[in-house]
Order: structure tokens, then C-alpha cells, then sequence
């Protein structure tokens, strides 16, 4: 089970690039866990949607979260540093083992 983001400090995007869960309702948990951490003016989605529904239903509990609404940066590399809360946020989620991948 595992969560991979693609993170944009700069422009503040944060987009889900994938989501895999073997046992029923841990994708939940894992999209509420990001969600939750992730900064207010941040914009939260999911550029490409082949779950079949799950997305959609995501969108409906979670406002903040856009489905099939991609963002793009001018910026090459996201630095992360320039975020500090948003870095505080993501090392608690991985402290519960969750996985993060930095795009780059």
C-alpha cells in the first residue's frame, strides 16, 4: 500500500500520481491523511483517473481535491525547503508509513 505524490512548492500544487491499497478502505485513509496535511491554498488533484469511480467519490468527501484538472509550473524543481510546514506535515504522514516520492 503506498501513496505517490507529485509536489510543486513553489506554485503550491500537490497532485496524487498514484494510490495503491490491497485491503478496503486504506485508499481512503491514505487521501484523507494527504488532504489533512496538506497547507489551505494549496491546490489538491488528480491529473489522470483510471480507478474506475474511486476519484470521483474522493471528490465528493474531500471538496478541496480536483479530479482530472492538471496544473503545470514554470518551475524545474520543486525546493522543498521553502515550505516548512508543508515538509512537517509529509514527515508525519511517513512516520505512519506512508510513502512519498518527490517529483524532480
Amino acid at each position: 500500500m503506498g501513496v505517490e505524490l507529485l509536489i510543486d512548492v513553489p506554485n503550491k500544487i500537490l497532485q496524487f500520481y498514484a494510490l495503491t491499497s490491497a485491503t478496503k478502505g486504506c485508499g481512503r485513509r491514505m487521501v484523507d491523511a494527504v488532504v489533512a496535511a496538506a497547507p489551505e491554498g494549496w491546490f489538491l488533484g488528480v491529473p489522470m483517473d483510471w480507478s474506475g469511480g474511486f476519484w470521483n467519490r474522493m471528490a465528493q468527501v474531500f471538496p478541496r481535491l480536483s479530479v482530472g484538472r492538471v496544473l503545470l509550473s514554470n518551475s524545474k524543481t520543486p525546493n522543498i525547503s521553502k515550505s516548512q510546514s508543508l515538509g512537517k506535515n509529509l514527515r508525519r504522514l511517513t512516520d505512519n508509513h506512508t510513502h512519498f516520492h518527490r517529483a524532480g
